[in-house]
């Protein structure tokens, strides 16, 4: 497991105290990123195959420190600096919120918007929002390339593709946050979990399963305990 902090984590006082001790394994990872101490598996990236994985804490906006969100950000900087596209042609990231959360995170003032940009990032995983949406690849808080994606392929896109993933099955109940309309490819108000294959260094493959859950939160007349694809999207992108 490669976690990320949300904020839920930051009960019952602040102090991530929980998230750290529980996911304790991913330290490593933080080391290996520069970023040893204890916010040490709060930010971080690995290598895994063809993927630059990179995860970062947009809950510092609300729950860190400035000296946090300066350590965050300097570190950002230098690990897609670092990025060699021969080796890890892929480059993916997740967070707990997306940039469109406009008043619970600001991208600019935790120093995430410029090096996304720059690493030209190809895909970012979020939740947060209890929902499924697929977002046209997006740059700068707005639909950056919108003629890279035709049908369901994303193909050399110049800019971010956004996945929300926010379907925990919790008792808050269904989201009903959404990101500007342009950006916004495909919105499910239900339930799932999702599932991406690299095929190899120019294709990913991406499939959304819809799940019928006990409360009923599903529209669609599935029976409690099965699935069905909802969802099915190909990244493509030229060989480095």
């Amino acid at each position: 497991m490669y976690p990320v902090a949300g904020n839920h984590e930051t009960m019952p006082d602040n102090s991530f105290s929980a998230y750290k001790a529980r996911f304790a394994a991913a330290r490593a990872l933080g080391v290996n990123s520069g970023n040893a101490g204890d916010d040490a598996n709060r930010w971080y990236s690995f290598d895994d195959g063809l993927v630059h994985w990179i995860s970062v804490d947009t809950e510092l906006w609300s729950s860190g420190t400035p000296a946090q969100i300066a350590a965050q950000a300097a570190w950002l900087a230098a690990d897609v600096a670092a990025i060699n596209r021969t080796r890890t042609p892929w480059v993916l990231a997740q967070g707990h919120k997306g940039w469109w959360e406009t008043g619970k995170t600001d991208w600019d003032a935790l120093g995430l918007t410029a090096p996304f940009k720059a690493a030209n990032v190809d895909m970012y995983f979020c939740g947060h929002t209890h929902l499924y949406e697929r977002l046209r690849a997006f740059a700068d808080g707005a639909s950056s390339d919108p003629a890279c994606l035709s049908g369901n392929t994303y193909t050399d896109c110049k800019g971010t593709i956004g996945i929300i993933a926010g379907s925990p099955g919790m008792d808050q109940g269904l989201g009903t946050r959404t990101p500007p309309a342009d950006v916004l490819a495909l919105e499910l108000k239900a339930w799932g979990y999702g599932h991406l294959t690299v095929i190899n260094e120019t294709h990913l493959h991406w499939n959304w399963f819809e799940v019928a859950t006990k409360e009923g939160g599903v529209p669609r007349a599935l029976a409690w305990g099965t699935g069905a694809q909802t969802d099915d999207a190909w990244v493509v992108r030229s060989a480095a």
